[in-house]
């Protein structure tokens, strides 16, 4: 019966599963499960028989967890490799490409989240120079971005503006972009011959899929000698959490800020 449990009992079924080699995440999981059932049963004094408080399985150590262990992940070299070789693509279809990946890798945001991003949600303005040609501007030199329509503003990286700004400029879409236009639009004929640097080529109305984006990945990615099982969208989410974790953890040393690096 639950009352007749103890923590010795509890520790000695995570050694079981241990030996049995159930992964770390799947016992600190049961562990966590089993805690949750004597705190459920103690809110609710379900058994009568179970003192105040009791809960075998709440001082029990939990597995470390090593996040990432085995998971693909682009090394940083490869990611920078990935970079430069979209990078040189001039063609308003390879800025396309090489804005999307480089605002995956530096924002981590979900990649439905980043396909589905609208003209409207960066914040801007609109200026003209002295021909009165239209020169689309940051407000307040910052760039900030609302990832969902009404949600808080957040930072958008002032490389990822830019090069966002290139593809549009690029592929003739900048001066015509209106709010509900989708920044990572795909082509009207993907098959046709041409710069496809006027607005008509594009679709405004769609977003890139996660076919197209997955294609792209493989097509530039090979070049630069990544392994295959490194290019799918799974491990660019991965690689792109870990490049903002590595980005946002901090450890203090002798009173010293530091980041932690990833390599």
């Amino acid at each position: 019966m639950p009352w007749e449990l103890s923590q010795k009992d509890i520790e000695q079924h995570a050694a079981w599963m241990e030996a049995e080699n159930y992964a770390a995440t799947t016992i600190s999981s049961a562990l966590g499960i089993i805690a949750a059932f004597y705190r459920w049963c103690d809110e609710r004094q379900i058994d009568p028989e179970c003192e105040a408080g009791f809960n075998p399985a709440a001082g029990v150590k939990r597995p470390k967890i090593q996040h990432y262990a085995g998971a693909k992940l682009l090394s940083r070299g490869e990611v920078e490799a990935l970079l430069k070789i979209l990078e040189q693509d001039d063609s308003a279809l390879g800025k396309r490409d090489y804005a999307f990946i480089l605002a995956r890798l530096r924002t981590g945001v979900a990649l439905k989240t980043l396909q589905q991003l609208q003209w409207g949600q960066i914040e801007r303005q609109l200026k003209r120079d002295e021909e009165g040609a239209p020169q689309w501007e940051l407000r307040d030199k910052l760039c900030w971005v609302r990832w969902r329509p009404q949600a808080r503003r957040a930072p958008l990286p002032g490389e990822v503006w830019d090069a966002i700004r290139g593809y549009l400029e690029a592929s003739g879409r900048l001066a015509g972009m209106q709010d509900q236009n989708y920044i990572f639009a795909p082509l009207a004929e993907p098959g046709k011959v041409g710069e496809k640097n006027t607005a008509g080529d594009w679709v405004g109305e769609r977003y890139l899929s996660s076919y197209q984006i997955l294609r792209s990945l493989k097509l530039y990615g090979r070049v630069v000698k990544i392994p295959e099982e490194k290019l799918t969208l799974q491990a660019l989410r991965r690689t792109a959490i870990r490049l903002r974790r590595s980005a946002c953890s901090v450890s203090f040393s002798s009173g010293i800020l530091t980041t932690r690096p990833y390599s």
